[in-house]
């Protein structure tokens, strides 16, 4: 390659003409004579007698203020100029520098990203490779993971080689002893599921055992202790409501049964009524007002129509007036 002249590192520039911005105006005697003449403004007091004074000269110390600011800024900009001018010329010469950077770093770029891709492909390729050698199980090939690292320019093959096997042999030792901590927590599981009517299922703590292992048994323990107490308040609560129950529906059957005994004597003391009041229309109908001991016995054909217990009162009662009867069932 033929060789260029090189521009060197450290460019030396030389100022051939330097002079720093010195001003000088009568500061010291410009801000005496300002000053004493601002002490008079300050002795006013804005009044309504004096108010339209004091707008006047309120207007005059504005114009003076704007008349040092703009005195200010024209001075600055005039002094500026030569700096601007430099700053000007430096920024050319960054860009005619930045103009052939960016043409080399493009090519650069180029060859860096093929040599990136040729590293990502090399760790791809790894990867398949060592899952196969080392025997990762099919369910565990997706935590197997492409390193940024491992597409760096600096990548060395036998550094990422290395580290692969590393990531695989970790996922598989994890793997193993997330297997054991798994068999020993169904098992425990399976255990307490003895004492709880409402079984638990072992698969919702896969996850919870995953991230914390064996150390997941204090959350497992807790849970099946607040569901043996939940059950047993809840089976005392149905002792409870159990014997309430028992107890109100022995007073409803109590309350039903005398409400039946106080109907029943109810409709027998209605029964005794009708029959008496039947009896008298038919002593009327006879024309036996009054019954005397030796009056002579008449027999009457009654058809009678009643309840049982109506029946049973109307027996009462001929018995008890000696009436004699002959039931026959119709």
């Amino acid at each position: 390659m033929k060789k260029i002249w090189r521009v060197e590192n450290r460019m030396e520039f030389k100022i051939t003409e330097k002079q720093l911005p010195a001003i000088k105006f009568n500061f010291e005697e410009v801000k005496n004579k300002l000053s004493e003449k601002l002490c008079d403004y300050k002795k006013l007091v804005v009044t309504e007698e004096t108010l339209k004074f004091c707008k006047s000269e309120q207007k005059h110390l504005a114009g003076l203020r704007r008349e040092v600011d703009t005195y200010r800024k024209d001075v600055k900009k005039e002094l500026s100029k030569p700096l601007d001018e430099f700053e000007s010329k430096c920024k050319e010469i960054v860009s005619l520098i930045s103009e052939t950077e960016s043409k080399l770093k493009e090519g650069i770029n180029y060859y860096d990203d093929l040599k990136k891709e040729e590293n990502k492909k090399f760790a791809e390729s790894e990867i398949n490779r060592l899952k196969t050698e080392l025997e990762l199980p099919q369910e565990l090939l997706w935590q197997v993971q492409l390193k940024k690292e491992y597409c760096n320019l600096t990548a060395k093959k036998k550094d990422v080689t290395k580290d692969i096997t590393i990531q695989i042999l970790s996922i598989k030792d994890a793997n193993a002893k997330y297997l054991i901590d798994k068999q020993e927590i169904f098992d425990y599981i399976e255990k307490r599921n003895v004492e709880v009517k409402q079984k638990v299922d072992p698969k919702r703590y896969e996850s919870l055992i995953e991230s914390e292992g064996i150390e997941c048994l204090k959350q497992i323990e807790s849970d099946f202790n607040n569901i043996v107490q939940y059950e047993k308040e809840l089976e005392e609560k149905s002792k409870i409501e159990v014997e309430q129950a028992k107890i109100r529906a022995e007073k409803e059957i109590e309350e039903t049964k005398k409400k039946a005994e106080i109907e029943t004597q109810r409709e027998i003391e209605k029964a005794k009524i009708e029959i008496e009041k039947k009896v008298e229309d038919i002593k009327k109908e006879s024309g036996a007002v009054k019954v005397e001991i030796n009056e002579k016995t008449i027999q009457y054909k009654i058809q009678v129509e009643g309840t049982y217990n109506q029946l049973v009162a109307l027996k009462e009662f001929m018995n008890k007036n000696n009436i004699k009867f002959e039931a026959t069932k119709i």
